[in-house]
């Protein structure tokens, strides 16, 4: 039961999600900018990707609507499914900014997720990938 649920929060947060932009900045530097939003959690996120190595990128995010208290986790995940944890944290009240390392590749990731530590997503941006980002 709790999979079906999650898998049909998931499908409404990808249905509301915002498109993402992508962007040139600085030498060697390439920066993603990501939004979505799950209305039925009452929960928006900002994404800021910034990767220079081929395996390295910083994540930063802005989510708000989350509930204090409770212990969060963000997630990259990739092309190809799999999904990375970055970083967990606890709420507090407020919009939550937080930034996390991860060892994958701008080129590689196909959405960042905010959800609870068992897995399910609350909030996700998808990352739109354009002809400037490298493969």
């Amino acid at each position: 039961m709790a999979i079906w649920a999650g898998a049909a929060v998931a499908a409404v947060v990808l249905a509301s999600a915002g498109a993402a932009v992508v962007g040139e900045w600085g030498a060697g530097n390439t920066v993603l900018a990501a939004s979505g939003e799950a209305p039925a959690y009452g929960a928006s996120l900002s994404v800021f990707i910034t990767g220079g190595d081929k395996d390295r990128s910083t994540i930063r995010i802005t989510v708000t609507g989350l509930r204090p208290g409770i212990r969060y986790r963000l997630f990259a995940v990739t092309r190809d499914r799999a999904t990375h944890v970055v970083r967990d944290w606890t709420a507090s009240s407020g919009p939550q900014e937080v930034t996390g390392e991860t060892s994958l590749s701008i080129g590689d990731l196909a959405f960042i997720t905010v959800g609870l530590v068992d897995g399910s997503a609350i909030v996700t941006a998808p990352i739109s990938q354009g002809p400037a980002t490298p493969r």
